[in-house]
């Protein structure tokens, strides 16, 4: 593979058939100016030193690799910056860049957008990894708009929210979400994230002390959405859902540990409006609400298979007074729910009136 270093006097004649190539970036160099250069094609890699690249970033349709020197070290990462010098987002996505278009070991900060200040997937499936995405402004570290990125192994926290994905023009966003760690972050909607007519896959995740009114850690909005193998631990929500709040939405939550989530109102752990979740295998412990403390359901039909539930708190349900101090479930009078190899034993699971559900 060649290596070669860029200034702006150097020339370099790319031959057609040739292998791809590796350029070197270093401080006082412009990432941009080398994404633009005609000889930079598809297949390439950029590779940036250490130090502070105070730009915003396009990657303009070149499906090439940008990384820092030493993607998966930690220490590496926290010293590539690029500052977006709330100029708008730090990276742009937005010429339909595939799988194959790849930025790696960055701190993104000081973004500002009014949606994604760290990162705009418009159209465009990237692949967003081993990053620290922190400090920008605006709605959400990243926005997916009509985009399907595989977004893996970053540290996304303390942002205006999160990840949101979106719809547009009747085309959704599928993103994969994919063992990152998702951390203090907070927004009206969706915390850690938040998906409106899309359909995520959210799976092997850290999602942790992020905040919302409404789905502290998740809140899928009229969405199909599959949540997978995450812990999602210390959300909280003003309102709804302190760990996950789902409505109209398509879900599958499997395999789940969903713990010490608080909600203000309803649904410390798991919030359902209006949708038929299947809730499998999962664990929801010491998760708080004034409501139901674990699961909240209203005109909704869940399927809750093997789910082991405990020490969940509903502060103020008398009806829902449990075994061993563990209220679970709120169940309104408009929601059905079905049970499958989860005892009695472990919860109280009772309508508002106090009564079983058939």
């Amino acid at each position: 593979m060649k290596t070669l270093t860029l200034s702006l006097f150097i020339l370099i004649i790319v031959i057609p058939g040739a292998r791809a190539a590796t350029y070197h970036i270093s401080p006082g160099q412009s990432i941009q100016s080398t994404i633009d250069y005609p000889w930079v094609v598809n297949g390439d890699e950029l590779v940036v030193e250490k130090g502070v690249y105070k730009e915003n970033i396009n990657f303009n349709g070149k499906n090439i690799i940008l990384r820092s020197t030493e993607p998966e070290n930690l220490e590496v990462v926290e010293k590539t910056f690029i500052d977006g010098g709330r100029n708008g987002p730090v990276v742009t996505f937005d010429h339909g860049e595939n799988a194959n278009c790849t930025i790696s070991g960055f701190t993104l900060n000081n973004g500002l957008a009014d949606d994604g200040g760290g990162i705009i997937c418009y159209m465009a499936s990237p692949t967003v990894t081993n990053n620290i995405i922190t400090g920008n402004s605006g709605d959400y570290a990243i926005l997916c708009d009509c985009a399907s990125p595989i977004i893996k192994n970053n540290l996304i926290t303390e942002n205006p929210g999160g990840i949101k994905c979106r719809a547009l023009f009747h085309l959704e966003s599928s993103p994969l979400i994919l063992n990152n760690i998702i951390s203090k972050n907070s927004h009206s909607f969706g915390g850690g994230i938040y998906c409106h007519a899309s359909s995520p896959k959210i799976k092997g995740n850290i999602i942790t002390q992020n905040h919302a009114t409404w789905g502290g850690g998740i809140f899928g909005k009229i969405s199909s959405v599959e949540i997978e193998n995450n812990i999602i631990s210390e959300n909280t929500a003003s309102y709804d859902g302190g760990g996950i709040y789902v409505s109209g939405s398509e879900a599958i939550i499997k395999n789940n540990l969903i713990h010490h989530n608080r909600a203000d109102y309803d649904a410390g752990g798991i919030g359902c409006t209006a949708c038929s979740p299947l809730i499998i295998n999962n664990t929801i412990t010491e998760n708080e609400a004034s409501y139901g403390g674990g699961i909240s359901t209203l005109v909704s039909t869940p399927q809750i298979n093997n789910c082991i539930m405990w020490g969940n708190l509903a502060r103020n349900d008398a009806s829902t007074s449990s075994i061993s101090g563990s209220k679970y479930t709120r169940l309104s009078s408009s929601s059905t729910i079905t049970l499958r190899f989860c005892s009695r034993s472990c919860f109280t699971l009772r309508k508002n009136d106090g009564s079983w559900p058939a």
